[in-house]
Order: structure tokens, then C-alpha cells, then sequence
């Protein structure tokens, strides 16, 4: 390869919700670099060689069961503006944000008892083993700016099948830590996205279809996920 800029992520298998990239200059560990179901965008200069391993995350279903898998993201904007790129604009969380859920009863007709999860540091937590239901998702001592979901009904609650995967984004905004760009000053310099602006959603389209309130939040609007464009650098995944 000529030296340059190479924009680096995996076709990753639509069986496969979660992976994540690693590269690195050390081909015996190859951590320089790191994203979570994303892109890499990274300079080659001549003679060096750089190596990436990826790792893909299956998640625990059977044919009783289903999963519901929180991506918690945060974005640096109090009033976000019509239009705003949630995928680009936001990052994902490493404050380990606790979650409940609580199943919906069918005879009491009413949500049970709540379990807690913490989210992990790059801001994923799975609630597995789910009997499918509905169920209602919380975050704990917070409430989100605005989430979304490939499985929910039309009272914003979270809806679990057999043998399948329901995935929820949750966006919190927060308050900007650098200055508005407004085209002068101090945030002049910078107008380009940063490297690896292809979002951890990388892979996901939004559809144009808004809901009501999702326990707590804004709102919410229903998301499928589609294959990337075929990536442009060899890789190896790890097994």
C-alpha cells in the first residue's frame, strides 16, 4: 500500500451485533487503536506496517429466549438541533450507567419486579435469558435526550422474541465542553469532523418513523440495521 490515509472497519456478519477493532503498529499487540462497531481512520507512513485484529461479540439467544442490548452514547449538546447526527455527533459512554427493566404481566396486568444492569466501558450492557414479553427500560438517576430501537411497541416499551436480538440506543446530552464553532475564534480550527466520524452506529439506518415516550425519555423512533459498504484494507479476525 502507498502511504496515506486508510479508513478501516469490518464487514461485519448481520448475525453479529457487537465487534470490536483493534489495530496497532506491535503485531504481537496491536492496541493503538480501538473502536466499537466503527471505523478506524488511520496515516501509513512508508515502511511501517500496521496490524488489526477484529473480535465479534455473539450474543446469548435460544430458541426460548431473547436478548435486549443497550448502546449508551453521549452527546455534548444541550438542545440539539433539528436534523442533529446522533450517529456521528455522539460517542459512546464510559461512565457505566445503570439500567433497569421490569417485565410486563400479563394476568396482574402490570410491570413486575425491576432488575439493574451497569453498562459496561464502552457503554454496552445486555439484559439475557429474557422470556419474551414487553418490557420497560429505565436509566437510573437520568433520562435520556433521545433513543432508539429495531423492537418496540407503540407505548415506547421494549419487546422481546425468541431467539432474537432486541438492540436499544440511549442518547444523553450534556453540556459541551469546548465552545460552539461558529466559524471564528477559538473553535475556528475546528471545522473538519474528527477522525473516525463514521459513528459507532456504523452499519445502522434510522427510519423516519417517531414514537411515543420509552420510560423516561424523548422519544424514540424504530431502527433496522443494513451491511456496510465493503471495507477497503485487509484484517484478520480473531477466532
Amino acid at each position: 500500500l502507498p502511504p496515506g490515509s486508510y479508513t478501516i472497519f469490518e464487514d461485519r456478519p448481520y448475525t453479529i451485533p457487537t465487534d470490536y477493532l483493534f489495530c496497532g503498529f506491535n503485531s504481537d499487540a496491536p492496541a493503538d487503536y480501538k473502536a466499537v462497531n466503527a471505523r478506524l481512520q488511520i496515516a501509513l507512513d512508508y515502511g511501517e506496517t500496521l496490524t488489526c485484529v477484529v473480535f465479534n461479540i455473539p450474543d446469548e439467544l435460544t430458541e426460548e429466549t431473547g436478548t435486549i442490548l443497550v448502546r449508551k452514547y453521549v452527546c455534548e449538546v444541550e438542545n440539539p438541533p433539528k436534523g442533529y447526527d446522533w450517529e456521528s455527533e455522539c460517542r459512546l459512554s464510559d461512565e457505566g450507567a445503570s439500567f433497569t427493566i421490569s417485565h410486563f404481566n400479563e394476568e396482574m396486568k402490570a410491570f413486575g419486579e425491576r432488575t439493574t444492569g451497569q453498562a459496561n466501558p464502552d457503554g454496552l450492557l445486555r439484559f439475557s435469558q429474557l422470556v419474551p414479553g414487553t418490557y420497560e427500560l429505565k436509566e437510573v438517576e437520568t433520562s435520556w435526550c433521545h433513543a432508539e430501537s429495531n423492537s418496540v411497541n407503540g407505548r415506547g416499551e421494549v419487546v422481546v422474541r425468541k431467539n432474537t436480538l432486541s438492540e436499544v440506543w440511549i442518547y444523553n446530552c450534556v453540556k459541551p465542553s469546548i465552545p460552539p464553532n461558529t466559524g471564528s475564534g477559538d473553535a475556528a480550527p475546528m471545522l473538519d469532523p474528527p477522525v473516525g466520524a463514521g459513528g459507532p452506529g456504523a452499519g445502522t439506518v434510522a427510519i423516519s418513523l417517531a414514537w411515543p415516550v420509552l420510560a423516561g425519555g424523548v422519544w424514540l423512533v424504530l431502527r433496522r440495521r443494513i451491511g456496510p459498504a465493503p471495507a477497503g484494507i485487509r484484517y484478520r479476525r480473531a477466532a
